[in-house]
């Protein structure tokens, strides 16, 4: 109606969700042998329903928490996380990103594989992710964090590292009144 009347209101979108991405690499060529199975946050919060770039009916919902859920890393085009090996060369970006709610805190879960001497053998890493690294009280709404690790062997060491990068300006789009 107002467009109607001439007046072209300016809608502001602002993402209320936090934004993580995943890197690994190793630590050494041997330490290549190691395979990623899955990264899982296990205290990830939410207050409503959210379904997000879905071109289906969505299959599944993170709808609200009364106690924290546990949100895995997926692919792009949603299917289940693929095994992936780490590089000694750079740090490489595994699965998609996970939108969770903002939080002081995120509890990781790295699920490793690595075969030695013909034995399997499965290591859960878990690590906190804590905002107060980046000198903040809580992970920030619309922003992006990109959560690098180094895997040195399941029994090794695995470094992690926390960087803030900026979500990029997508730009401004103008609505013509007339398209309605």
């Amino acid at each position: 109606f107002s467009a109607r009347q001439g007046v072209n209101p300016h809608f502001k979108f602002q993402h209320l969700l936090t934004r993580l991405t995943f890197e690994v690499k190793a630590a050494t060529t041997a330490d290549e042998a190691v395979v990623i199975k899955g990264v899982e946050i296990d205290n990830a919060n939410t207050t409503a329903d959210m379904v997000v770039a879905y071109t289906t009916a969505p299959t599944e919902l993170l709808a609200n928490q009364a106690n924290p859920a546990t949100v895995s890393l997926k692919d792009a085009n949603g299917a289940a996380f693929a095994e992936t090996n780490p590089s000694a060369a750079d740090f490489n970006r595994i699965g998609e990103s996970l939108m969770l709610m903002p939080q002081a805190e995120y509890d990781m879960v790295i699920r490793m594989i690595q075969t030695v001497n013909g034995v399997e053998r499965t290591v859960d890493y878990t690590y906190t992710l804590k905002s107060a690294q980046l000198g903040l009280t809580a992970f920030e709404a619309g922003k992006q964090y990109n959560v690098k690790f180094t895997v040195s062997g399941l029994l090794g060491i695995i470094k992690t590292e926390l960087q803030y990068e900026h979500w990029e300006e997508g730009g401004d789009l103008e609505v013509d009144d007339t398209e309605f």
